[in-house]
Formats: structure tokens, sequence, C-alpha cells
């Protein structure tokens, strides 16, 4: 388990069991559970990461991914614009676009706006881009 602070948020990284993939993720080698706590607010938010057989992840990188993910829904009209961008067949792009969708309303109940979500996007991206 990794810990790191940042922004006021205690950012905890965890391996996890592999065997929770699905569809979407049926390529990944690797599985890891990342919990944010704001301390200062009382709250608290969890999401999955997950990567190849070589990777490795801190917490702050998977933070990076998932706000990154949330932005991406931003940026897509629906899951068609989706799988036009980046080559996925439509069932398993409609599951893709609907994890974003779910990571980018949980990034704004967690986060805060989509200013505070670009935020930390752009902070992070200069090392895990």
């Amino acid at each position: 388990m990794q810990t790191t602070n940042y922004k006021g948020f205690v950012v905890t990284l965890s391996e996890a069991d592999t065997k929770k993939l699905d569809k979407a993720w049926e390529g990944a080698k690797k599985h890891w559970v990342c919990i944010v706590y704001d301390k200062p607010n009382r709250k608290q938010m969890s999401f999955d990461v997950f990567g190849g057989s070589m990777a490795t992840m801190s917490p702050l990188e998977a933070l990076y991914i998932f706000c990154s993910d949330a932005w991406d829904y931003i940026n897509l009209d629906d899951a068609s614009d989706l799988c036009n961008e980046f080559g996925y067949d439509y069932p398993v792009g409609k599951k893709i676009y609907n994890k974003l969708e779910k990571a980018y309303f949980k990034c704004r109940k967690f986060i805060g706006s989509e200013d505070d979500i670009s935020e930390i996007i752009n902070e992070l991206s200069e090392k895990y881009a």
C-alpha cells in the first residue's frame, strides 16, 4: 500500500484482485484500488485502476488517470464518438463510455467543479502524461 498527501487529500493505492475485470478491461493484468480521503470535509471516494503486466502505479498517477477519464467524458459526445476516437467496437465502447460517465459524476461530487478537476489534471500531467 502506498499513501501520499495532495491538496488536502490523503491518496492511498493498494493492489487488488484481477478477477474483478470485465470485458472493458479484459487486457489488464494488474488491478489497484485507490481511495482518496478529504480530511477537512470528512468524505472519501474510491475507484479502480487497471494496467498491463509491466505497469507500475503511484497514488497520484492513479488520481491523474481517474480525473483524466472524467475529463474524457466531457469531451465526448456519446459512446459512438468514443468508438470512433479510440477504435473500440460498440459494445465495449459503450461499457467504457459508461465508466467514464460514472468517473465524471464521482469526480464532480467529490472534487468539485470542472475547473477543479482541470486544475488537478494540469498539475499532475507534468509528471504523468
